[in-house]
């Protein structure tokens, strides 16, 4: 992700969305790929999940606390690499 449209002063908040197929599979990857980019675990409080009207699809939406403007393309960089991410906000 290119973050040069927006001036951030970091560390800030940041959220980011996943969307995939509905499925234990997909939320096990997506949860492994974040916490692999953190020294500590993440509060479950900052993870959040959401089904599609018809549970076809599952957004995981993590709101962290981004280190600088590497850490968070380097979360962006291994969610993309992931095949079950339909969609990556």
């Amino acid at each position: 992700m290119d973050l040069s449209d927006k001036e951030l002063e970091f560390p800030c908040q940041y959220p980011i969305k996943v969307i995939g197929k509905s499925n234990d599979q997909f939320r096990k990857n997506i949860l492994q790929i974040i916490h692999s980019h953190f020294k500590k675990r993440l509060s479950d409080d900052l993870v959040s999940f959401k089904h599609s009207k018809n549970n076809k699809y599952l957004s995981i939406t993590i709101d962290f606390e981004a280190e600088s403007r590497e850490h968070v393309d380097s979360i962006y960089k291994d969610l993309k690499a992931c095949q079950e991410v339909v969609c990556l906000m």
